[in-house]
């Protein structure tokens, strides 16, 4: 969902976000919606978990 929600955010908003936890929450309901995730709240919890592992 993830790889998903930065392909849509970067065709509405026309670039990649810098901080990819910048996606709206509207938007990341419709797109668990779309692909028929149940808690949509994991996307920012493993976008949270991977930043932290990642240096500087």
């Amino acid at each position: 969902m993830g790889f998903g929600l930065l392909l849509v955010t970067a065709r509405w908003v026309g670039m990649f976000l810098e901080d990819p936890l910048d996606v709206p929450t509207v938007v990341i309901d419709f797109v668990a919606g779309q692909l028929g995730v149940e808690d949509p709240s994991c996307v920012r919890s493993s976008w949270s978990t991977a930043r932290a592992g990642r240096p500087g």
